[in-house]
């Protein structure tokens, strides 16, 4: 870089080493700098829209994580304005919906990444300990039961808080034998 500062492939290779190490807003910025020395060159527009998308949505977690849920909306949005279909974003946004009380948006938004990732545990989770704290047993057993059997180690702990659940429900009507 000190021999040739304008050099688009250098910065975009700074970009990837970034990129590598999770730094995704440093990637981006690199990415930035090689589109502005090659603005005809597509793959630094391609890693700069990875990166942007990976620092939006690691700023979007860390907004959950501590309770900032107006930042994390935002942060999903741009996410999903970037990539629709991402997993990850649709998850962001699923979950700062439940953050912020929306549950019957939340599970909309869980259920449709469930429609295209049947196996996407995350989302599988996140439904699971929703239905048991609302109390909605049955919901949670029938969406265990959908899943296909390769992620049963996946879910071992989601059925045990299941099994919980449908002892607390037991007790609760007064049925120790079902507990």
């Amino acid at each position: 870089l000190q021999l040739a500062p304008k050099n688009a492939d250098a910065m975009g290779g700074l970009g990837i080493i970034a990129l590598r190490r999770s730094e995704h807003a440093q990637a981006e910025q690199y990415f930035s700098q090689a589109m502005a020395q090659a603005p005809a060159t597509t793959k630094w527009r391609q890693m700069h829209d990875t990166a942007r998308l990976w620092a939006l949505l690691r700023r979007g977690n860390d907004a959950l994580d501590s309770g900032d849920t107006p930042t994390a909306s935002r942060m999903a949005e741009q996410a999903l304005t970037l990539q629709p279909q991402n997993p990850e974003a649709q998850g962001l946004q699923a979950n700062t919906l439940a953050a912020q009380g929306h549950t019957a948006e939340a599970e909309h938004a869980w259920k449709a990444l469930l429609n295209r990732d049947p196996s996407h545990m995350p989302a599988v989770r996140a439904l699971v300990r929703m239905y048991l704290a609302q109390q909605r047993v049955q919901d949670a057993e029938h969406l265990l039961a959908q899943l296909p059997p390769a992620t049963d180690t996946d879910t071992s702990g989601l059925r045990a808080d299941l099994l919980q659940a449908r002892a607390e429900v037991a007790l609760a009507h007064n049925q120790p034998a079902k507990a």
